[in-house]
């Protein structure tokens, strides 16, 4: 399936402010989630003994148990760098200047955001992202 068309959502801390978001493809994702990686390598003895446990266990309800953990993480906002989340999903925003002109998003603009509002579109996006349960999967990334 192709992905949809942006969605206007408002800022929920920023009254009167919206963002154009549109979810990101599977390229996008994977490029969001390397990018991650490569500052932030998590190892599966961090997940912890049990965990490790329980995949190797050889039984089946722990077995089901880490992976639907691990599935359940798929999306969450920690395995995603938000640069590129933001870079590639956020394609304008209500942000005016001093002349009332249009603020571009641009690498630049992105980094001038503040943490609340950068994490709460990242969120929102890898939200839109994210396959529905309905279709065999479900996601932490929710706004």
């Amino acid at each position: 399936m192709l992905l949809s068309k942006a969605q206007k959502i408002d800022v929920p801390h920023e009254p009167g402010s919206w963002f154009m978001l549109r979810p990101l493809s599977w390229l996008q994702c994977q490029e969001a989630r390397d990018a991650q990686g490569a500052r932030q390598r998590t190892t599966i003895s961090e997940l912890g003994p049990e965990f490790l446990s329980a995949l190797t266990s050889g039984n089946k309800e722990d077995s089901e148990t880490a992976i639907q953990t691990l599935e359940a993480q798929r999306y969450h906002l920690d395995n995603f760098s938000l640069e590129v989340i933001l870079g590639h999903g956020i394609v304008s925003w209500s942000y005016v200047d001093a002349n009332d002109e249009e603020i571009p998003v641009t690498q630049g603009t992105l980094e001038q955001l503040d943490e609340a509002t950068a994490t709460w579109a990242a969120k929102a996006i890898l939200g839109l992202t994210a396959p529905k349960e309905e279709e065999g999967r479900t996601s932490d990334a929710t706004v």
